[in-house]
Order: structure tokens, then sequence, then C-alpha cells
């Protein structure tokens, strides 16, 4: 299980309460992309909100017409793309 900050957590729930209450940005007639900036080290904060968002709006995610990323957001786009588990510590990758 991933371990989030806070303001993800308040972040994520505010998205996905107006999600369901139909308000907001994210109610708009179209699709939202999803666009991760270059990042370095912030790409650990970026996959902690791509788990928010898998845990707590699937649909903001299923419903992006376009994943991108620059740099390190182009791994996180890669990985949110290929619905990998991004909470989970794969031992492949610690080596």
């Amino acid at each position: 299980m991933a371990v989030w900050s806070y303001d993800q957590q308040v972040a994520v729930k505010l998205c996905a309460m107006n999600m369901r209450l139909g308000t907001g940005m994210l109610c708009s007639k179209e699709p939202l992309s999803l666009s991760f900036s270059g990042s370095g080290f912030l790409a650990v904060y970026q996959l902690g909100v791509s788990q928010c968002f898998v845990d707590f709006a699937p649909a903001l995610l299923h419903g992006a017409p376009h994943i991108l990323g620059a740099s390190a957001g182009s791994l996180v786009a890669a990985a949110v793309a290929c619905g990998s588990s991004l909470g989970e510590n794969d031992p492949q990758m610690a080596a």
C-alpha cells in the first residue's frame, strides 16, 4: 500500500467529490488529458498522486485520451498508461 501525504489525499478526494457532484472543471464535456512534468526526484510524488487517482478517481485515468510526460514525468505517464501497480515495491526496480 502506498503512503500519501495529506495534501495528496485532500486534492484527490476533492477531485473525486467534484466528479460525483458534477461540479468543477473535471466535469466538462470533453475528457481531460493528463500531463506529468519533468520532475526529477518529484516523480515519487507524482506516482503517489497517480495512485490516489487509481484509488479514488479511476474514471479520471480511464477517460483520459492522452497521458503525457516529460523526462521523469514520462516514466510516471508510462506507468499510469500501462496500469502498473504504482504503490507496490517491485524487486526488479531495486536491482
